[in-house]
């Protein structure tokens, strides 16, 4: 496709399309003249902080049991691994840095902490989607193989579950981002050469391996009896992203804190106390999981997820002593709509 096959641009001569590139390429110049200590001394304090923070967010759990703690360590491993994926990953892998001529922050050493392996993604990313940027059967990117986010895209009755696909791409979307490269398009239309694809997937299943033993095998279990408190937590700081866009994906982790209260209908004096008297205080971790369409939103949720199973209250009824927990752990789907 010429510039001139696009509407919005046919008022401009071959001069002029010559003059705009000229414009842009002073800009790159006088930012690459531009460089120098303060960049290099940027990208090393955020990787210093990257680093700082996923140490600091592996300690905390140590103690994920106690829901505070829970809610502080999977934070610091979010916010550790958003600024490793898009700060730094993507940046490094773009070759922005390669003109430090650091061997660790250069394009051609760095691995990312996400299931795609980096030489993939710098192929999928780096050349096909900026070399072929929106051009419809050649840049991936444009709908992922699986979206219609075009009218130029011919539709079919199977769009109609775009509101379901989207969501498990967000829910989804490293394992997405892992496969991206493998072209799926080309090997749904058997395009593609079966000895690149066994290559292809040799790569990635490496990668998976080492990102699965690391996040939700080795760390959590490294917390002894802790284990399935920091295994949901590295779950929910894998899974916490922001989309461009009108939609967005989310991650909701709330703690709620009661504390002990004294009932009113059970008789209790100091000469005859009635444990029964006095309600424990109890805390609870709530998380919802999610992405916004439009005007829909489609949820994951689990009340209680760490199934707190604190008894309540204990009354004696007829000879007959009850115990009365708070409700255990409740896992379903939401779906909303603004009309």
């Amino acid at each position: 496709m010429a510039i001139s096959d696009v509407a919005a641009f046919t008022h401009l001569t071959d001069a002029d399309v010559e003059a705009l590139g000229r414009e842009f390429d002073a800009i790159r110049q006088e930012i690459e003249e531009s460089r120098g200590s303060s960049d290099a001394a940027y990208i090393t304090r955020i990787i210093t902080m990257q680093r700082q923070l996923m140490v600091a967010g592996r300690l905390t759990l140590f103690a994920s049991s106690f829901p505070p703690a829970w809610v502080a360590g999977t934070a610091l491993l979010a916010v550790g691994k958003i600024l490793e994926n898009m700060e730094i990953g993507h940046n490094v892998m773009h070759g922005q840095w390669d003109w430090m001529n650091d061997p660790e922050i250069h394009s051609g050493t760095w691995e990312w902490d996400n299931t795609c392996p980096a030489d993939q993604w710098k192929h999928s990313h780096n050349f096909v989607h900026h070399t072929f940027t929106n051009v419809l059967e050649k840049d991936n990117d444009v709908g992922y193989g699986i979206l219609r986010v075009t009218s130029d895209q011919k539709w079919h009755v199977a769009n109609l579950g775009q509101p379901v696909y989207y969501a498990l791409l967000a829910l989804l979307f490293e394992w997405g981002v892992a496969l991206h490269d493998l072209d799926i398009v080309a090997v749904r239309k058997r395009e593609k050469d079966p000895r690149d694809l066994r290559r292809q997937l040799k790569g990635i299943w490496g990668k998976v391996r080492r990102q699965v033993a690391k996040d939700y095998l080795i760390f959590p279990l490294l917390t002894g009896p802790n284990y399935l408190s920091t295994l949901t937590a590295n779950v929910t700081a894998n899974y916490t992203w922001i989309l461009t866009g009108t939609s967005s994906a989310f991650v909701v982790a709330d703690y709620e804190y009661t504390g002990k209260s004294y009932g009113s209908f059970i008789v209790s004096t100091p000469a005859a106390p009635n444990p029964a008297y006095v309600d424990p205080a109890y805390s609870v971790v709530n998380l919802n999981v999610g992405v916004n369409l439009g005007p829909f939103e489609v949820s994951l949720f689990a009340k209680n997820l760490l199934n707190n199973d604190t008894i309540l209250q204990s009354p004696t009824i007829n000879g007959i002593t009850e115990g009365y927990t708070l409700r255990p752990r409740t896992v379903g789907v939401a779906l909303q709509a603004k009309f």
